[in-house]
């Protein structure tokens, strides 16, 4: 059953740029499952509870429909998107094929030259798990690190595009639960990167990224 969106907040956006302050609004309540897939999302209220006019609030959606948080339908509105298994495993594998060319182009001297900071981030994400979505997004981090590495600002920029619209379908599905079963070391990752091989590190990066997914993937 869909719900209607709960528009309060403590007061309104200000600053120059009211699209990107309504876009960032709405995201960061994606990401923090304070609206529910299936929510219907009130654009009229939604402006007068930022104190915005309706135009910033119809690019900021936009956007975030095209970026596939939300859909548009003719006549029902704008409705939090409601995950399914295709979306998933879609994100998944985006993330698998960006990370497995980044580390292409980091593996080696640069993961050599960049492992003591790489090791601050890999014991944050060994440690024991007390907050699940916390831990994912510290997990998160850690790759955009890796992937930043690749000296690519395109693929980082999609990486952390991807892995926007990822942790909100995680949030809202089972596979985080499974994603506690299989925990790989993040500390022997950075170690084995550090392979001369190219290819070996593409190898390396897919392996551990099936981890705590294995029964996800298909074929």
């Amino acid at each position: 059953m869909e719900k209607q969106m709960d528009n309060r907040t403590d007061r309104p956006i200000l600053g120059d740029s009211l699209v990107h302050g309504v876009y960032h609004t709405v995201l960061e309540r994606l990401l923090g499952n304070a609206i529910a897939p299936g929510t219907i999302i009130n654009r009229k209220a939604l402006a007068e509870e930022l104190g915005v006019s309706m135009a910033p609030v119809h690019e900021a959606l936009a956007r975030l429909t095209i970026e596939g948080f939300l859909d548009t339908y003719p006549r029902k509105g704008t409705i939090v998107k409601a995950i399914n298994r295709d979306d998933l495993y879609g994100s998944i594998i985006l993330r698998e094929a960006i990370e497995c060319q980044a580390a292409r182009m980091y593996h080696g001297k640069t993961l050599q030259d960049n492992r003591e900071h790489l090791y601050d981030w890999a014991a944050r994400v060994d440690a024991p798990i007390e907050d699940l979505v916390e831990h994912w997004k510290v997990d998160i981090e850690f790759h955009a690190e890796l992937v930043r590495l690749s000296g690519c600002k395109t693929l980082s920029q999609t990486f952390k595009q991807v892995m926007r619209v990822g942790t909100f379908y995680q949030i809202n599905t089972f596979l985080m639960q499974h994603d506690r079963q299989e925990r790989l070391s993040h500390s022997q990752l950075i170690d084995d990167l550090c392979t001369d091989d190219p290819s070996l590190a593409e190898s390396v990066i897919r392996e551990h990224l099936k981890s705590g997914k294995r029964n996800f993937y298909k074929g």
